[in-house]
């Protein structure tokens, strides 16, 4: 018969939750001429903007490296600049009453539109191939990639329509500033006008959500978003500025009054994600280096990290500052776990299946007490694992080994990361120890899980959790020199859970009772944490009324329970 070494893991914290902070951004910003307007991801992996009062187009690189490209107007009033379907930018002058076109090597053209004095802004690519772009006099324009022009009337005179979007019906969106409207126009032209809720709401940047809805901006109550459809929802925000965009990471940004730059995801709350900027944000843009990049109207162009994107393999933990990836190996191949967020700062891997928690990992801000973050891990497994810590804002990368075949040791890096921003408070409980990173536990994928017979006679309530089909009753009783009390159980799957001790927040203990009786002839009853509180685990074999104590002694370092003979009441 042949087993699988599979990692069956148990983590805990240190005795309480350490209070979790926006971990924001800082942006790299850099010097640039000419009152930078729009901006855009270019075709060629760079940056474009424009230089409004400079009357030259812009490229940055990822790296920071500026080169300008004049455009042959005089003072032509740069606007908005947008990637064409063709390849190149294309861009507005506004006081030239002109559309551009420069190639990613520089060379420009210019096309006149056919209403003097329209004020070209907004533009972008539509979904019928052309370019799109707004006059502030109250006409939508279309322009051919060769540069022939077309112009319908869109809103009354004096609206100042601005900005323009591609909605995801293949329709062009526009907001009206003056005039207090979404506007929509077909492709063949045809328009229709949505009033805003509240007058005087001034919307203005505008872009298609990751929701299928169109977001907005408004001067006056912050967001809002309309429906394919035309329904409108105003949405409280931080007062905004002027930009919104979807960025790589699928929510929206926007700058606000207050030199910061928000983010959120539709229907989730709004975080205000940089502070300081000191200047004035004219627009934003997704860069096709996965960063956010923005004009500054007082000479400067910066970029800012999405912070941690999460997905099937990547947990984001501490407001998403800090990415976790883990990666394993076997003599038979090798994969990356599969990522679950528990809280904010903790979360767990599984590797072979869902059901089957390998790694618990947790990222906490420490730094009013050592001035840096700690890195937490705990498993149950001998298999080769690598742990990668990324810090997101410094973008510093700690990386931890647990060497195949060697049993997994808790991981209680307290000096992980020196980068402190914001200070927290300390947890109640023991007294914190500091250990190196250390390597991993061992075990054998136990056979068949479901018990045969017997009835079983576990309750679970707020402490204790019923295992293995409701076989084994499990319960954590902790104490430190403050005080003493009874864990809180959740139960993650049908063998497995965890205990907190002080917060909801901070998972302290996590078990595990596994049916091995096809290989052993036992139950055996896994645990482990990060904590140096007395515990005394309890584990009851419901069925036959055997108990098993597990106990860990006041201030000293929680050592994984590896029991493979825990219980000889099979089946």
């Amino acid at each position: 018969m042949r087993f699988l070494r599979a990692s069956r893991i148990a983590l805990a914290v240190l005795g309480g939750a350490l209070s979790a902070s926006l971990a924001a951004q800082i942006p790299t910003v850099y010097p640039a001429s000419g009152r930078p307007n729009g901006i855009t991801g270019g075709p060629d992996g760079n940056v474009w903007f424009t230089e409004n009062a400079g009357g030259k187009i812009a490229r940055i690189t990822p790296a920071g490296v500026i080169t300008e490209f004049p455009v042959l107007s005089q003072n032509p009033g740069l606007q908005f600049i947008t990637t064409g379907p063709d390849g190149n930018l294309w861009f507005t002058e506004g006081a030239a009453g002109k559309i551009g076109r420069i190639t990613p090597a520089g060379f420009v053209t210019e096309f006149p539109i056919p209403t003097q004095g329209g004020g070209p802004s907004g533009i972008v690519t539509g979904p019928d191939g052309n370019l799109w772009f707004m006059e502030q006099g109250g006409k939508v324009g279309k322009i051919t990639t060769s540069g022939f022009v077309t112009e319908y009337d869109a809103a009354p005179p004096g609206s100042r329509p601005i900005r323009i979007t591609a909605g995801p019906d293949g329709n062009l969106w526009f907001a009206e500033l003056v005039g207090n409207k979404i506007g929509r126009i077909t492709t063949s032209g045809a328009v229709t006008e949505f009033p805003l809720p509240t007058a005087n709401s001034f919307p203005l940047g505008i872009t298609a959500g990751p929701d299928g809805n169109i977001w907005f901006t408004e001067r006056v109550r912050g967001l809002g978003y309309i429906t394919t459809s035309g329904a409108i929802t105003d949405v409280a925000a931080p007062t905004v500025s002027e930009a919104i965009t979807t960025g790589p990471d699928g929510r929206l940004w926007f700058p606000n009054s207050f030199e910061q730059i928000g983010r959120f995801y539709p229907g989730g709350p709004i975080t205000s994600y940089v502070a300081s900027i000191s200047g004035s944000i004219e627009d934003i843009a997704a860069g096709p280096d996965g960063n956010l990049w923005f004009t500054d109207l007082t000479g400067k162009v910066g970029k800012i990290s999405p912070g941690c994107v999460p997905n099937a393999t990547t947990l984001c933990l501490d407001s998403e500052r800090f990415k976790l990836r883990a990666q394993w190996k076997t003599a038979d191949g090798t994969g990356f776990g599969q990522a679950v967020k528990l809280t904010d700062d903790s979360g767990y891997f599984w590797f072979f299946s869902s059901g089957n928690i390998e790694m618990l990992v947790k990222a906490l801000n420490g730094c009013s007490l050592s001035s840096t973050f700690w890195v937490f891990a705990g498993g149950l497994t001998n298999v080769e694992v690598t742990l990668f810590v990324t810090d997101m804002r410094t973008n510093a990368l700690k990386t931890y080994f647990n060497p195949g075949n060697t049993p997994f040791q808790p991981i209680q890096d307290t000096s992980a990361f020196p980068t402190c921003s914001v200070p927290s408070s300390p947890p109640p409980g023991g007294q914190l120890l500091e250990g190196p990173p250390g390597e991993g536990a061992e075990t054998e994928k136990p056979g068949p899980s479901a018990p045969a017979g017997g009835q079983l006679a576990c309750a679970e309530d707020a402490t204790a959790m019923c295992l293995n089909n409701g076989r084994f009753r499990v319960t954590a009783a902790w104490r430190s020199a403050q005080g003493s009390g009874q864990g809180q159980a959740v139960r993650l799957t049908g063998d497995s859970g965890y205990f907190w001790f002080f917060s909801a927040s901070n998972a302290e203990l996590i078990v595990k009772a596994l049916n091995a009786c096809s290989f052993n002839n036992r139950y055996w009853v896994f645990s482990g944490g990060l904590t140096n509180v007395e515990v005394t685990l309890t584990v009851t074999d419901t069925a036959t009324g055997a108990v098993k104590v597990y106990v860990n002694p006041l201030n000293t370092a929680f050592q994984p329970i590896q029991d493979t003979s825990a219980f000889a009441t099979c089946p």
